[in-house]
């Protein structure tokens, strides 16, 4: 096995470089089991004759909760295994340095985006033998979520819980203006007449209200392109200057040419925090929002108790010949490599993948399954006043992660940058375009060069595995 440590794709290295990162990361390593509390003797350890499995999750309060009360049936179900949990922040950089001491745990959770980056790295096991082997059948996942966890053609992750995003909108506020019957748009140039009929101005041209914004929040910029029919590469090309990304970023300037750029920034300013009653959705400064189904939360938790809204697909632009785009979040667990206990590890992916143990997950977690049928009881069962809405959209065809790429990270700043340029007339559409597409293009290029250097070994390494 052939592992590379280095996630931020660095080929230039000599011999004291070497050294000093071997240093570094020994005393990271020590640093980080004496506050974890985990031990390099626990791996292979056994209470009461079982065998440790340990789990990192990335979860506290009541998603840790819910995973926790599943490790506990496990455990009392069976008497070869214990899973042991550990909930670790910022899991990218501490599960990338287990790996690379020889400490890995068994199972840990990763945010599905970081995936190819790890893969490419080969700091993950392929799951392709084991999904055969313990007879997991990919067509039981949604296939969303099931191509969110896959790269270079091979699957690196189970998908588990998972989320997925909407239009989110103010009932009260379209009532008021006599457009209910319009709260469902079917294309985005459908949405983009309620927004100008829902526009609010004081007398002397300051905004008040408006019915979208498609920088509140500012989260999906990145993604925006997806609406028009847009994809980050064809053929491992970059499209970031084809015509679906022209048709987003027309859109993104319409903002400051009706509402003035001045005047949409001072709006903007005058938000309150995200997670807080002032959040710009619950005080009716913004009647619709694209969100995830987490929102739900939010609204129980900061919006006041008369607030009323629903969901609706978010609509897709007419010329991208899609009815809507909705982007997946499936919780993502893996098995580095390294891991001591492959074979206790999928003894307990097994038993959490029972439809019935995924679900009382979900309802846990206030969360979807990753599975593609769900029960009628937990629809029943779950809190989210929207849950079959979310169901119907999350297995649709038009549900989609976020791009796949090593250097997700990069992409997703150099688009924001680029479409907040655009949004606030900093920026002209083709040179903004242009610079992105300069920059995509050496990451493509230097993490390309990379992947050549190893690709052939790697995927013959992963085929035999």
């Amino acid at each position: 096995m052939t592992l590379d440590c280095n996630l931020n794709i660095n080929t230039r290295e000599n011999s004291s470089t070497k050294t000093y990162v071997v240093l570094v990361s020994t005393l990271a390593y020590f640093i980080l089991i004496s506050f974890t509390g985990c031990k390099p003797n626990q791996i292979g350890e056994k209470t009461d004759k079982k065998t440790i499995v340990s789990l990192w999750v990335k979860w506290e309060g009541s998603e840790r909760n819910a995973i926790e009360r599943l490790v506990d049936q496990y455990n009392q179900s069976q008497e070869k295994n214990f899973v042991r949990i550990l909930s670790v922040s910022d899991p990218k950089k501490k599960l990338m340095l287990a790996i690379a001491n020889g400490h890995p745990p068994d199972l840990a959770y990763l945010f599905y985006f970081i995936l190819p980056a790890y893969a490419e790295n080969n700091a993950l096991t392929p799951l392709d033998s084991l999904f055969e082997q313990y007879r997991i059948e990919k067509d039981d996942f949604t296939p969303s979520c099931l191509d969110a966890v896959t790269h270079k053609g091979f699957i690196w992750g189970i998908p588990t819980t998972s989320t997925a995003t909407a239009l989110h909108y103010n009932k009260s506020l379209l009532n008021k203006a006599d457009i209910e019957s319009l709260a469902t748009p079917k294309t985005l140039e459908e949405l983009e007449a309620i927004n100008d009929r829902l526009f609010v101005a004081n007398e002397i041209g300051k905004i008040q209200q408006m019915g979208f914004l498609p920088i509140e929040p500012d989260w999906w910029l990145s993604e925006w392109a997806f609406w028009f029919g847009g994809e980050v590469f064809n053929n491992d090309k970059l499209q970031i200057n084809m015509p679906a990304w022209k048709d987003c970023s027309e859109w993104l300037a319409s903002y400051p040419n009706r509402f003035g750029a001045s005047d949409l920034m001072k709006f903007k300013s005058s938000f309150g925090g995200f997670a807080s009653s002032q959040n710009a959705f619950f005080t009716g400064k913004v009647a619709m929002v694209h969100q995830g189904m987490w929102m739900e939360n939010f609204v129980q938790s900061y919006a006041s108790p008369n607030f009323e809204y629903g969901i609706a697909p978010m609509p897709a632009a007419k010329s991208s010949g899609l009815p809507y785009v909705s982007i997946i979040e499936p919780d993502t667990l893996c098995i580095p490599r390294g891991a001591k206990h492959v074979a206790e590890a999928m003894d307990f992916v097994k038993f959490l993948l029972k439809r019935e143990n995924l679900e009382q997950l979900a309802l846990g977690q206030r969360k979807l399954t990753s599975l593609s049928d769900v029960s009628l009881d937990f629809l029943e069962k779950h809190p989210h006043p929207f849950i079959h809405e979310f169901q119907q959209i999350a297995s649709s065809p038009y549900s989609r992660s976020r791009p796949k790429l090593p250097y997700y990270g990069k992409y997703q700043s150099d688009i924001k940058e680029a479409f907040t340029g655009i949004f606030f007339e900093r920026s002209e559409i083709e040179d903004a375009l242009n610079k992105a597409t300069q920059k995509q293009q050496e990451s493509l290029d230097k993490n390309q060069k990379r992947w050549n250097r190893v690709s052939s070994s790697r995927i013959k390494e992963w085929s035999q595995l």
